[in-house]
């Protein structure tokens, strides 16, 4: 008798935890990794998450890029212009990006959950150019903003009821209203991981 009611009592709890996830929601924090044409990025995000469903939510984040390298850009000669100078290189990055995703999660809850990332929002480039030989131009501190599409895949790692290790890889596609450069123009793609925490409720 005991040991069925503590098999009984262990199904309830598993029942409970399973469609606690339909209408939970989660907050939190996230870091950020990202990458394109050899520059690479940092930053830090704030994310909210509401489950319409076991398989079905939504996720509103908003992150701002921390730090940022610079990588080769240009290679080209012929006139005076700072885009035409033999070698330059480029610090260009996302500055700060706002999305709202929509997560197809593929299981039933559980403690480990995979999930598809598809999401639509805006974000801003920042870009400046150092020509080799100590000049610099940042061709009056150039920035876009455009919109962005995510596409990408996603693992949530349960640590308890309230807590979930979230990581997630994607492509970041972007298509701008201003011209920065006709290079950004035409290499759409860049690429980031997040990895971060969150409180569910």
């Amino acid at each position: 008798m005991k040991k069925s009611f503590i098999v009984l009592l262990c199904c309830l709890l598993l029942c409970v935890d399973g469609f606690a996830q339909k209408g939970m929601n989660g907050l939190g924090a996230y870091g950020m990794l990202g990458t394109r044409k050899g520059n690479v990025w940092t930053g830090v995000g704030l994310k909210y998450q509401h489950n319409f469903s076991n398989h079905f939510r939504l996720e509103s984040s908003f992150n701002y890029a921390l730090n940022n390298n610079a990588s080769e850009y240009v290679s080209h000669t012929g006139t005076d212009r700072w885009e035409d100078y033999d070698i330059a290189t480029s610090e260009a990055y996302i500055t700060w990006q706002a999305m709202l995703n929509t997560h197809f999660l593929l299981f039933s809850p559980r403690p480990i959950r995979p999930f598809i990332i598809v999401g639509v929002g805006v974000l801003e480039w920042k870009s400046k150019y150092t020509i080799v030989g100590g000049t610099e131009s940042d061709n009056g501190n150039p920035k876009d903003v455009g919109v962005a599409y995510d596409l990408g895949f996603g693992c949530d790692f349960r640590i308890g009821y309230h807590w979930t290790i979230e990581l997630e890889a994607m492509t970041v596609s972007q298509s701008f209203s201003g011209a920065i450069s006709e290079s950004f123009r035409r290499l759409e793609l860049s690429f980031k991981a997040n990895i971060g925490l969150l409180y569910n409720f």
